[in-house]
């Protein structure tokens, strides 16, 4: 399965060569808001500190 920016990318809604700051916080957003509604939050905050 593709990963949700891969899906983005070739939909041309995510930039292909984004710099590393922009995935950074991408990055922390998605893990935030993975966090916040996964069923199970605790396992999920384990894995991505």
């Amino acid at each position: 399965m593709a990963t949700l920016r891969e899906q983005l990318s070739a939909k041309g809604l995510w930039p292909r060569y984004a710099n590393s700051y922009q995935l950074k916080a991408f990055g922390h957003a998605t893990r935030t808001a993975i966090s916040l509604w996964a069923t199970d939050g605790a396992t999920i905050r384990a894995a991505c500190p």
